[in-house]
């Protein structure tokens, strides 16, 4: 059930931010004054729902002269072989209890590449889909804008950020 929030009729403009991070990402205390929330892990059940539903969006988004039926039969197909990924891969599901990962591999999915059964594999796909995506979305194949004089593309910002974040995990160092 949502929670719904007085209107402040007495002030000009409302307006509401939500704030998102890692847990690691910052410390409470800086933020005594906001409510914390941590997102829950999906259950088996609500990635079996979700599932379904990412499926019809992607292939309505795709169809452009499929029939009715064929719509159908290519939710089904990949319905199925998503959800067959997920449930015989540990490393998977473990990461498909994650909405945002499961959104990356369903995303990943619909591009027909295959889902690596390793999570370091895992990762490195999702990272390049997200840089893919972001570069094909701004129109430039360079992961930074390109009123900046220095430009990324995907092999460079892996090759540049690998290091960073290896770091990161070994030290359990995550800066704000």
């Amino acid at each position: 059930e949502q929670q719904r929030y007085p209107e402040k009729k007495h002030l000009p403009t409302y307006n509401r931010f939500l704030v998102t991070s890692r847990i690691e990402g910052y410390p409470k205390e800086a933020f005594k004054t906001y409510q914390h929330y941590e997102i829950a892990r999906l259950t088996p059940e609500q990635i079996r729902e979700f599932i379904p539903h990412w499926c019809r969006a992607s292939v309505n988004r795709d169809a452009q002269d499929m029939s009715e039926e064929a719509i159908e039969r290519e939710v089904k197909e990949k319905t199925q072989e998503l959800l067959s990924v997920i449930e015989t891969n540990e490393a998977v599901s473990e990461l498909a209890e994650i909405p945002l990962l499961l959104t990356m591999l369903a995303a990943i999915h619909r591009k027909d590449a295959p889902l690596p059964d390793r999570r370091a594999k895992l990762y490195r796909v999702v990272i390049e889909t997200l840089l893919q995506d972001r570069n094909r979305a701004k129109g430039t194949e360079t992961l930074l804008d390109r009123r900046y004089l220095e430009t990324l593309n995907v092999a460079d910002a892996i090759r540049q950020l690998g290091p960073l974040a290896f770091y990161m995990h070994q030290h359990n160092s995550y800066p704000l």
